[in-house]
């Protein structure tokens, strides 16, 4: 006996709920979604790298300015190297979380309301 039909569940309403688990396991976005709460180890550092939140970009910007401040101040080769491959990294994620957000926009404005 399954844990759906030992809880009291009507047959039209264990139908109901079995068509909707369908629908949900057929969904690939939310799988890839609920999939990338449970990353681990080097997984996570991966989807961090190619998923950039906001907050994420506030602190490479920050630290972009401070590296700036640094290497003006100092003209240290090192400073301004580092600083140059802050700053593409900081580019290339910055151009992901646009990308996404501008995806994310037009999907909504596609689905009515």
């Amino acid at each position: 006996m399954s844990a759906m039909e030992s809880s009291g569940l009507s047959p039209r309403e264990a139908q109901a709920l079995a068509q909707i688990e369908a629908e949900l396991s057929a969904d690939t976005r939310l799988a890839r979604m609920l999939g990338a709460m449970r990353l681990r180890g080097f997984a996570r550092v991966r989807y961090a790298v190619t998923h950039p939140r906001g907050h994420v970009m506030f602190v490479l910007l920050t630290a972009c300015f401070a590296l700036l401040v640094a290497g003006a101040r100092t003209g240290s080769p090192a400073v301004i190297g580092v600083l140059g491959a802050l700053w593409i990294v900081t580019l290339a994620l910055g151009l992901l979380l646009i990308f996404r957000w501008v995806r994310r926009y037009a999907s909504q404005r596609k689905e009515p309301s």
